[in-house]
């Protein structure tokens, strides 16, 4: 301490440590859907700690214009940083810039990589838990690849697959993409942060 007055105390800073990261990064990529639900999305999804946040266009996605996509990006940013705010988060995760599913899906060899299916694959939580009840060892990364409003072609399932992706199951209900995206990354987070 440095000085105690009567209406303030003065403190000296003795270190300044680095936020503290999730100990599993975890890479949301989320095909283009409505705008504020993405901007629901971030929010949420922000609040269940992930890492990085990418809005991926993909071939059911909507449209969004090179102008629109700045103005939009600022704003996800902003929502990213009220969500951590709010959830006394250390860090605001990383909001990146639009890019194709094919762009998407070269990258982050280093990491776990799935995406979410309709069509069938793995139950999220046996890649979770193991079947004595005990949890699967977390990755160091992890990336979930959530489909747009009206979900994946069957084209792009393949293609996902041949990446390297692997196809998760959330159950036999059809969800709405936020839905299943805040689904996908709260059971994550469940198991794997908490």
């Amino acid at each position: 301490m440095e000085k105690i007055e009567k209406t303030k105390t003065i403190l000296s800073i003795l270190e300044k440590l680095p936020p503290e990261q999730s100990r599993l990064q975890i890479v949301l990529g989320q095909g283009l859907a409505r705008l504020k639900t993405l901007d629901f999305i971030i929010q949420k999804a922000t609040e269940l700690g992930i890492s990085v946040f990418v809005p991926v266009l993909t071939a059911r996605s909507l449209p969004l214009n090179a102008e629109g996509r700045e103005r939009r990006l600022e704003r996800w940013k902003r929502i990213a940083r009220e969500a951590a705010k709010q959830s006394k988060h250390s860090f605001v995760p990383e909001i990146e810039s639009v890019q194709g599913l094919a762009d998407f899906a070269s990258g982050r060899k280093d990491a776990r990589r799935i995406f979410l299916s309709e069509h069938g694959g793995r139950l999220l939580k046996d890649l979770l838990v193991m079947p004595g009840g005990q949890n699967n060892p977390p990755p160091s990364s992890l990336v979930v690849l959530v489909g747009p409003e009206g979900g994946w072609t069957e084209k792009e399932e393949k293609e996902l697959v041949k990446q390297g992706y692997e196809a998760v199951s959330l159950g036999r209900s059809v969800l709405k993409t936020e839905t299943a995206a805040l689904a996908a990354i709260a059971i994550i987070a469940h198991f794997w942060i908490c």
